[in-house]
């Protein structure tokens, strides 16, 4: 008797909680049934990554570069982490449904995020052995004008999934750069120099041998940001390999 009216009550608030606060779909942003991460017909035709892609950045390889192992993007361009994974191809929905997410206080859409990339990549997080997950940082002024850094809930949610250590600021961003959007590849990593530090990560112990991060952020285009965050964690001795994870990736230039 007493599991059935828990069940009724239960019941009674995530339906006023769906009057109340209707979840949108992050792709298509209609209201979706029974307070549902996202539409069953969105969940089926998303952009997803698939193979082949590039086994540095992860970015779907163009039909000329599917015999190789890494795009040409990578191949003009040494990065500093090991490895990205990333969940969709960066195209119309996507961009949308990632505006939405860090301008439009669509925070809930974190949930849908993180829930993917743990379903498509939970075998590669296994494999790499992490030891802590940190968020790409935001500048403070950024901050206090959004309200939250979009990546730290996305690696707020991946943490709770994995069951990995989560450093929200184990990072901080130091300068309040140029937006990546507006400038080209070379201008990107000329951008990012000394625009971030070590937080409140704990330093490398003497007996740690290795340390594995994982960086999270929303968007990958050219691994510039990653790659200066991963800069930071490995000449400062905080990490000795660093892997990223992004909701949307470009297809290169």
């Amino acid at each position: 008797m007493k599991k059935q009216t828990y069940e009724v009550i239960k019941g009674g608030m995530e339906y006023f909680v769906d009057l109340l606060y209707p979840r949108r779909c992050p792709l298509c942003q209609t209201i979706t049934k029974n307070h549902a991460l996202v539409c069953e017909d969105c969940e089926k035709d998303a952009p997803y990554v698939l193979q082949p892609y590039c086994m540095k950045c992860g970015k779907p390889m163009r039909k000329e570069e599917e015999t190789k192992e890494y795009c040409f993007d990578c191949i003009k361009q040494e990065h500093v982490f090991e490895r990205n994974y990333s969940l969709f191809v960066y195209e119309t929905r996507v961009k949308q449904s990632i505006y939405q997410f860090k301008y439009h206080n669509k925070r809930e859409f974190a949930d849908w995020y993180a829930k993917k990339l743990f379903e498509r990549y939970q075998k590669e997080v296994e494999r790499m052995q992490l030891d802590g997950i940190v968020p790409v940082p935001i500048h403070k002024k950024k901050r206090r004008q959004r309200g939250y850094n979009q990546a730290e809930l996305i690696s707020r949610q991946l943490s709770n999934l994995c069951k990995i250590p989560h450093y929200p600021k184990g990072l901080i961003r130091t300068l309040e750069t140029v937006p990546q959007k507006e400038l080209n590849n070379k201008q990107r990593y000329q951008n990012l120099r000394q625009a971030f530090s070590i937080g409140t990560l704990p330093p490398m112990e003497q007996k740690e041998q290795e340390r594995t991060i994982l960086l999270v952020d929303d968007i990958y285009t050219t691994g510039a940001t990653l790659d200066a965050c991963a800069t930071v964690l490995l000449e400062q001795r905080y990490a000795t390999k660093v892997y990223g994870c992004t909701i949307g990736i470009s297809k290169g230039f």
